[in-house]
């Protein structure tokens, strides 16, 4: 039985879900964000099931009742809810889905929102890959490709079945290559990412299904950080925007 308003700890705070995201129900905190996302004329993305907005939009004001947001150039009008996301104050993801109330020729009215999503605060926030996503590496002066479960900007979880190639706990790797397939749909290319050295952090075996996993810590900086965290992000909306779809 869900708890009832009074004892909702969403009410109160935050609260961790299984998605990788936190969210509250405190109309203090989600009052108070949205007159951050105002004051500091923070963009906003605005996503729907086959629409995402062109351009960053703003947010103009908020009533007690209502929130006034730019509107899009691409608007399609026959929307009735949307979701608005955007980054806070700590840089990480947020999103809330709530109903557009009004359409004027230049603005959009949306009701207030009742939930307020955050990606948890992670050093090194995880995205899971599309099938066929793999890395290429040097091991032991071979060339090993395995397949790619998961990637974080700190790592990846790599998995495979009956590979005698998996390295050991607390090996070295270098030269990695990894190979991601196109995952929206006006991508045409894979994206290809390059690390330089990683060593082996965890290496596991599961008896029932002989699946190896090995979790890989990456030695970056810089530029090559840098790109694997565009790429996360990228990821990341595609996976929200996928989870409109669904």
């Amino acid at each position: 039985m869900a708890p009832g308003p009074k004892n909702d700890p969403a009410r109160r705070g935050w609260v961790a879900d299984k998605t990788g995201y936190e969210f509250t129900r405190s109309t203090e905190v989600i009052s108070n964000t949205i007159a951050w996302i105002i004051e500091k004329n923070s963009p906003i993305t605005l996503l729907h099931k086959g629409y995402q907005s062109g351009k960053a939009g703003f947010m103009l004001e908020k009533s007690a009742r209502h929130i006034l947001i730019d509107k899009p150039e691409d608007w399609p009008h026959s929307r009735t809810n949307i979701k608005v996301i955007f980054r806070n104050a700590a840089n990480l993801t947020c999103y809330f889905t709530c109903n557009v109330t009004a359409a004027q020729e230049e603005t959009i009215s949306l009701s207030l929102p009742d939930t307020l999503y955050m990606l948890q605060r992670r050093a090194h926030f995880r995205v899971d890959l599309p099938m066929n996503s793999t890395a290429t590496f040097m091991y032991k002066k071979k060339k090993c490709k395995l397949n790619i479960k998961d990637l974080s900007a700190g790592g990846m979880l790599i998995c495979d079945t009956d590979n005698p190639e998996i390295p050991a706990k607390g090996q070295l790797i270098n030269n990695i290559s990894i190979s991601i397939p196109a995952f929206a749909a006006n991508e045409e290319n894979a994206h290809l990412l390059t690390i330089h050295q990683g060593i082996v952090v965890r290496s596991s075996i599961i008896p029932q299904s002989r699946l190896s996993q090995v979790a890989i810590q990456f030695s970056v900086e810089g530029t090559q950080e840098e790109k694997i965290m565009q790429f996360i992000r990228r990821r990341e909306l595609a996976l929200l925007r996928k989870g409109i779809q669904d």
